[in-house]
């Protein structure tokens, strides 16, 4: 009998002895490198990858192969030939982005992911693609934001928290945001300025192995294969070598072959499947959107805070809209601009001095793929500004936060009827 019971229970009984050994001890792999496996992490634009830490670490931690995090949202997913990640294998570069986006991602969801990579991004680099349209009236999307959160970043937060006036805030807009949030009590005591005790520090301890062992296990599993069929494939579509003139004749060349069936320049898939019938509904539709009062701008602020922290040297991209798109559907281009010179100040009066400021180079054909999105020669112009940056050595950035900017006074100021220079 106990040998037929050992025979039935002994398989389950061994199988969560490996979980369990698994979960508190971890793979024996988990401090090694694997460069196909980081490649792949890198341009998955997976959400699990988004979500988790353990890949993300394991590629910005590789000393021998430079991994940069390229923050943003969905732009990365618009893979043509001229896409960066593309140039950076094509041409050989120093580094190979790591693409940390997706659609729906805004300042609060790229916050706290920096948190899980805190100890990879001390005095390095890194690359932030920030949008205007993130910066809208309407609070970010709790669906989107709860839908890209991890307990693992719940965690991280948590370990890394000081009590200084942005931890506060940001442990409360993670409330306001996402009301059940795992540690609800612990990030309470948080926005509360309480310090967390011992057996917190402890409890936080134990769960962050828990979910980082489980993290190692599992992400392996939901990486995809974009790098196979999305990236190396349109490297044998770029001349060799690298010649500007040359590379802009093949993107205006894509861009024309690929953007017959309308008069925006939109990309004719797009155009077709995401447009399609709404088309003459969209006339002035964006009359009324304003990017120039938000509380996205406390949001960006917390970034900013966190780059510092860790002394990233960071350049900073801002993209133009569709200018024909933009006069079809009304969207102002004064108040774009507006919103634009409102985040260039928060940037550069805080020490934040590289950007490469594309947002008014949205009327130049094959620069958009879409409506909002850069393709073909848009791409070239955003890696002529960063490569140099990220393949040369720049000096150290010297930041001075102003916590100012963390205030509803900031969120509605309005650069269109003032100067953004008289904000105190």
């Amino acid at each position: 009998m106990l040998k037929r019971l050992a025979l039935i229970f002994g398989p389950v009984i061994a199988a969560l002895a490996l979980v369990l050994v698994v979960l508190f001890i971890g793979p024996l792999d988990k401090h090694k490198h694997n460069l196909p496996l980081e490649e792949q992490a890198a341009v998955s634009l997976s959400p699990t990858v988004f979500r988790q830490s353990y890949l993300k670490n394991m590629a910005l931690s590789d000393e021998d192969h430079r991994f940069v995090p390229f923050f943003g949202s969905s732009e990365w997913n618009r893979m043509d030939a001229f896409h960066p990640a593309v140039l950076a294998r094509a041409y050989h570069r120093n580094y190979q982005p790591f693409l940390l986006g997706q659609k729906g991602a805004e300042a609060l969801t790229q916050y706290f992911g920096m948190q899980q990579i805190m100890k990879n991004m001390h005095h390095k680099q890194a690359v932030f693609f920030v949008s205007p349209q993130w910066f809208t009236k309407a609070d970010q999307q709790s669906a989107a934001f709860q839908f890209y959160f991890s307990k693992d970043q719940a965690l991280a937060f948590l370990q890394n928290q000081t009590g200084t006036y942005a931890d506060r805030y940001a442990a409360k807009r993670l409330l306001a945001t996402y009301p059940n949030v795992p540690y609800a009590d612990l990030i309470q005591k948080v926005a509360d300025g309480n310090k967390l005790s011992a057996t917190d520090l402890n409890y936080i301890r134990f769960n962050t192995t828990v979910h980082r062992n489980e993290d190692a296990f599992f992400s392996r599993i939901n990486v995809g294969d974009n790098l196979k069929k999305r990236v190396i494939p349109k490297v044998k579509e770029l001349p060799q070598p690298y010649n500007a003139e040359r590379l802009d004749a093949k993107a205006v060349q894509l861009g024309q072959a690929q953007t017959r069936n309308n008069r925006f320049g939109i990309l004719d898939n797009f155009f077709t499947n995401r447009i399609g019938s709404s088309f003459p509904s969209l006339r002035n539709a964006q009359a009324h959107f304003n990017y120039t009062q938000s509380a996205e701008y406390s949001d960006f602020q917390l970034d900013l805070t966190q780059l510092a922290k860790t002394h990233t040297n960071v350049i900073f991209v801002i993209p133009p809209v569709n200018s024909k798109w933009a006069k079809y559907t009304g969207l102002n281009e004064n108040m774009y601009q507006a919103s634009v010179r409102k985040i260039k100040y928060q940037l550069t009066s805080q020490g934040f001095k590289n950007i490469v400021d594309l947002s008014r180079r949205g009327n130049e054909p094959y620069f958009m793929e879409d409506t909002i999105h850069l393709g073909w020669r848009g791409w070239l112009a955003f890696d002529q500004g960063v490569a140099p940056f990220l393949e040369h050595k720049q000096p150290a950035p010297m930041y001075h936060l102003n916590n100012h900017f963390i205030s509803h006074d900031w969120n509605n100021f309005d650069p269109i009827n003032n100067d953004v220079n008289t904000f105190k």
